[in-house]
């Protein structure tokens, strides 16, 4: 590894150790009803969801690889094509910010580093030579496939989705949690052969 891709990997995504960070309190103790035709309910959630192009997350990111597993506190911010991510610590204090829109993607560190990229998949192969679709992850999130690509789905009982398999990832929707009228992730594990991500959702904030 080199001191670049080193210093980059302190700095954005690898903290010193998940201890300090509290665990989130579960909030989402309700779950969402069973219904009678999940494929029925799951094709109106999904044209749903669609619709939603402004929308603002935040809680915990866990990443794991085979040699470490680190925590942050995440916010991510989507506005049509235009993203803002920010990783924080425990108090507060932000240590990267990931700004984004299509053909420019921009990642400041605590460190005053500046990292350059046409995708956001590039900057991860250019920096830390991961295979990370960070364009579906904007979708993933959401509880629904990307656009792009095969896919295979299972659903729950509840017609939201329990399993995806899409471009060499396999995600898992452990729980829902209620926004306004609709359903959406409260917490999400995602492995790839190189990766696994896990997302504890906090808030979800939700706009046409």
């Amino acid at each position: 590894m080199n001191k670049r891709t080193l210093i980059f990997l302190i700095s954005f995504l690898w903290l010193p150790g998940c201890s300090w960070l509290p665990q989130i309190p579960d909030p989402f103790a309700d779950k969402p009803p069973v219904v009678k035709d999940q494929a029925a309910s799951w094709k109106q959630h999904l044209a749903f969801i669609k619709g939603m192009k402004n929308w603002h997350l935040n809680g915990k990111l866990g990443i794991r690889t085979p040699e470490d597993s680190n925590s942050a506190y995440i916010d991510w911010q989507q506005q049509h094509n235009r993203f803002t991510i920010v990783l924080s610590g425990p108090l507060g204090q932000s240590i990267a910010k990931l700004n984004g829109e299509p053909g420019h993607v921009e990642l400041n560190t605590a460190d005053h580093g500046r990292y350059f990229a046409n995708t956001p998949e590039q900057l991860m192969r250019n920096e830390l030579g991961w295979n990370l679709p960070v364009s579906n992850l904007k979708f993933w999130v959401r509880g629904i496939p990307a656009p792009q690509g095969n896919q295979t789905i299972s659903l729950n009982p509840q017609g939201l989705l329990a399993k995806l398999q899409q471009a060499n990832w396999t995600i898992h929707y452990d729980r829902y949690q209620q926004v306004g009228d609709t359903w959406m992730p409260g917490k999400v594990r995602f492995f790839s052969k190189q990766l696994k991500l896990t997302f504890v959702i906090k808030d979800w904030q939700l706009s046409q």
